[in-house]
């Protein structure tokens, strides 16, 4: 059984701001629906995939915004 987006997320769609200020303010991403939220939860409540925390790239995990 393949998970799928149910639209539920859109909901919970987070604001929009550069890429690299995304997981530090909190905002989560969801592989599945391919959407980054604002949700205090471990799973996305539309498909059940667990969350990124991080960005997939090493140079966006690291930057340093002074």
């Amino acid at each position: 059984m393949g998970l799928y987006c149910k639209g539920i997320c859109v909901d919970f769609k987070g604001s929009s701001m550069p890429n690299f200020l995304r997981y530090k303010s909190g905002q989560k991403g969801c592989t599945a629906c391919s959407m980054l939220l604002e949700i205090d939860e471990v799973r996305c409540p539309c498909c059940g995939v667990v969350f990124r925390t991080r960005a997939r790239n090493r140079k966006k995990q690291n930057s340093i915004v002074e």
